[in-house]
């Protein structure tokens, strides 16, 4: 994910996120019957990696994959971020899930027009910010991602196309599943769990 402003907000995190074959569908109808949501709150730590922006109500007609859950805390980590996962395992299940979105190896995001950046964030190299932040620890790192995995994010934007389906909130992953992927995302950006 690339940021922009002091918000330090970040643009898609659909982080494989971002992360997401069957996540990537357009999260609005056609633009004959769309209907415009305002843009979203912006949840936004002083210093620290990026928090995801809320998903806005899913217009009628729209995909409801990218629908937000109804009482869920865009401020707590699921079971996933406390589980050790597999980077191998994670390989595979970002190939069936985020690869569509963000590339072979997270490498390079699909264009998302009307998002500011004007495409799905690359994971490989996340966004530094995640990475700086953790300072090294990946038990960190794991946590910051993983609040983008459970719960989605909208882009910053006017009308983004596309969003983050919310994988953890919408159990469209397991927990060990969406462990096994920010095990991955470490390993892509250079820190690993460690030797058990």
């Amino acid at each position: 994910m690339r940021l922009r402003g002091s918000f330090r907000q970040v643009s898609c995190l659909s982080i494989m996120f971002v992360l997401l074959a069957a996540a990537c569908a357009p999260t609005r109808p056609p633009v004959a019957t769309f209907v415009p949501t305002s843009a979203p709150t912006q949840l936004a730590a002083a210093d620290g990696p990026p928090h995801p922006n809320p998903l806005p109500a899913v217009p009628e007609g729209g995909n409801k994959d990218y629908a937000p859950v109804q009482g869920a805390d865009l401020t707590k980590n699921g079971l996933a971020a406390s589980m050790h996962g597999s980077a191998s395992a994670g390989q595979v299940v970002f190939a069936q899930n985020c690869q569509t979105c963000h590339g072979t190896d997270g490498k390079v995001g699909i264009p998302n027009p009307g998002s500011d950046d004007g495409s799905v964030p690359a994971l490989n190299p996340l966004d530094p910010t995640f990475v700086a932040s953790a300072s090294g620890d990946p038990a960190t790192f794991a946590q910051a991602l993983d609040l983008f995995v459970q719960h989605g994010s909208r882009p910053s934007g006017a009308n983004p196309t596309f969003s983050m389906i919310p994988w953890g909130d919408q159990q469209k992953l397991t927990q060990q599943e969406i462990a096994d992927v920010e095990a991955y995302m470490m390993q892509l950006n250079g820190l690993t769990w460690p030797a058990q």
